[in-house]
């Protein structure tokens, strides 16, 4: 015997939309930093979690940058290329 139905086609239940989820400014600033970073494969560019800066290392010696305009400051002086 079949079941009983109520006359109505059976459709899926409507799926809910998930809200979308944007990356916060520090996120997209991380992201372009890292980007950007990859342009000096020649560097060694770490931040200090204890002086809250970053560092980077290269050729010419070892450099301290307080943010990411002044480490933005230090690459544009350096070659992207040896």
């Amino acid at each position: 015997m079949a079941p009983a139905t109520s006359g109505r086609p059976l459709r899926p239940e409507p799926q809910h939309r998930l809200p979308q989820v944007r990356p916060s400014p520090s996120t997209t600033l991380k992201e372009r930093l890292r980007r950007g970073l990859a342009s000096y494969p020649h560097l060694f560019i770490w931040f200090g979690e204890s002086t809250l800066s970053y560092w980077v290392a290269g050729p010419a010696g070892l450099a301290e940058a307080s943010g990411p305009d002044s480490l933005t400051r230090i690459l544009e002086r350096v070659p992207t290329r040896l």
